[in-house]
């Protein structure tokens, strides 16, 4: 895989967190599982809040879903982060009709 495509895959699309609930690990280690001599750090969880029952613990796996499941494009203009910055081109201008002298 290219280098621009694995950046083009980790990159974050900006609604992302209004798609995703993260959820932190507790603070500290887990638990000692038996047979382990060490101990493994609890991965961040990622849920999605649009789709009940996904969930993951990958960040690429969780890009990639809001990528293909949640396009910016099919989002509703109150959803966008940008909609309330953002105004409407035809709203800055006003067309100007030729007058013919």
């Amino acid at each position: 895989m290219s280098d621009s495509a694995t950046a083009d895959r980790k990159t974050k699309p900006v609604n992302f967190h209004q798609v995703i609930l993260t959820r932190e690990p507790k603070k500290g280690l887990a638990p000692l599982q038996p047979g382990r001599k060490r101990r493994s750090k609890e991965k961040r969880l990622y849920v999605c809040k649009i789709c009940p029952s996904w969930e993951e613990t990958h960040l690429g796996n969780t890009i990639t879903h809001v990528k293909v499941k949640h396009p910016v494009s099919s989002m509703s203009s109150g959803t966008r982060p940008y909609a309330s910055t953002h105004r409407s081109i035809s709203s800055i201008y006003t067309p100007i009709t030729a007058t013919d002298t």
